[in-house]
């Protein structure tokens, strides 16, 4: 069986890239705009209200406190929102450092030389001298270089963050696919070893048998009795020991679907337990495209098979049932009910508990609650699904 590994193609790489870069230029423009806003609003009002600075004329018109913070804020505004177009075109935050810093210093001086010509066009300031000039244009482009260097810090944040998230997602997918090579390596042996029992080694008890039974015609009445009895316990111990072991070991149905895997489990319980089972349509379909590895067959034949095993060992059922749905073609849920005493507030059970920490680690779940329908307890598991493609015939 083939392990389908997260594959970075060059198109995977470039379609990353592009979201990357897509990210980034968010960042960089919300905080841009957002701290550039912050500085226009709070210059204006800084100027106007707080210290007093009023025009001598505003385009011929006596100054007045309203119009003068009017007119600074639509030209701090105005201001930000050529940088914000500036940042949008040049995209500095996708250079690299030489590129941005001369990019960035073309960015806040061409927006400060903007806003001293506007201001100074406006009227805002009555003496329009060089020194003014030049006062503006080092104000406004010290303001916007900060504005810009606080956009710059939050991108190298947000990449950090990112890298982190990708490693430890990375990290995850490389041990829940190592965990699944080790699944179907142990399946393997597993298939491997009950073929074996149930070739070599049973063939072997058959030839002890037969041995055996032609020992004992050859010796005394008394003594055949004896060897006859032996070759009972060694047909006893073929048929029913070695087939157990062969089942536990890799269920003798489960190459031929879960249905059949289940319905096999479900046989072998005692005839005085009365046993419901829902296989739906879901699970009918995906199990009849022969698209489920068959390290998910077992994994949920194992989780029925305890499910089951504590039900009437440590409650007692007599009635049971066993649910299985697909939620999702990649998400399986079985639910085994039944009527027995319920879970016990201190029960631990470690084949339960291997089983909780082996779908914790694939992204599953298993929950053991007292039943809500029988009365008795409700084991739910929830077993991610990788869809093998269906094979044609």
């Amino acid at each position: 069986m083939t392990v389908h590994a997260f594959a970075w193609t060059s198109g995977v790489r470039r379609a990353w890239a592009d979201r990357d870069s897509r990210q980034d230029a968010r960042v960089m423009l919300t905080v841009t705009a957002t701290i550039g806003l912050l500085f226009a609003v709070a210059t204006s009002v800084q100027s106007v209200l707080a210290m007093g600075v009023y025009s001598a004329t505003l385009r011929g018109v006596p100054s007045a406190p309203v119009a003068e913070l009017l007119v600074r804020g639509l030209i701090n505004v105005t201001t930000v929102g050529l940088m914000l177009a500036l940042v949008a075109t040049l995209r500095p935050e996708r250079r690299s450092l030489p590129i941005a810093v001369l990019q960035s210093v073309l960015i806040v001086v061409g927006c400060a030389l903007v806003r001293a010509l506007v201001q100074l066009a406006t009227g805002v300031y009555a003496d329009r001298t060089a020194w003014v000039a030049f006062a503006e244009i080092v104000t406004t482009s010290a303001a916007c270089l900060v504005t810009m260097l606080i956009g710059f810090a939050m991108v190298g944040v947000w990449r950090r963050l990112r890298a982190g998230e990708r490693e430890r997602v990375q990290s995850q997918l490389e041990t829940v696919l190592a965990y699944r090579e080790l699944q179907e390596e142990e399946l393997r042996v597993r298939r491997e070893v009950a073929q074996g029992i149930h070739g070599s080694v049973q063939s072997v008890f058959v030839m002890l048998e037969a041995e055996l039974d032609d020992v004992a015609t050859r010796v005394e009445p008394s003594e055949a009795a004896r060897i006859r009895r032996a070759s009972g316990t060694v047909r006893d111990l073929r048929e029913r020991e070695l087939r157990s072991l062969s089942g536990v070991l890799y269920p003798v149905d489960l190459d031929r679907g879960l249905d059949p895997a289940l319905t096999a489990l479900v046989m072998r319980l005692p005839a005085h337990i009365a046993v419901e089972t829902r296989f739906h349509d879901s699970a009918r379909a995906l199990d009849a495209r022969a698209t489920l590895p068959p390290s998910t067959r077992l994994l949920l034949v194992r989780t029925a098979e305890e499910a089951l095993s504590n039900a009437l060992r440590h409650g007692g059922a007599s009635s049971v049932t066993v649910d299985l749905e697909f939620e999702t073609p990649t998400r399986a849920r079985l639910v085994v009910d039944d009527d027995g005493s319920g879970p016990a507030a201190e029960a631990s059970w470690s084949g339960l508990d291997r089983l909780r920490r082996h779908l914790d680690l694939l992204g599953g779940s298993l929950v053991l609650t007292r039943s809500t329908g029988l009365g008795g307890a409700t084991l739910t598991a929830v077993v991610p699904v990788d869809v093998e493609p269906a094979t044609a015939p």
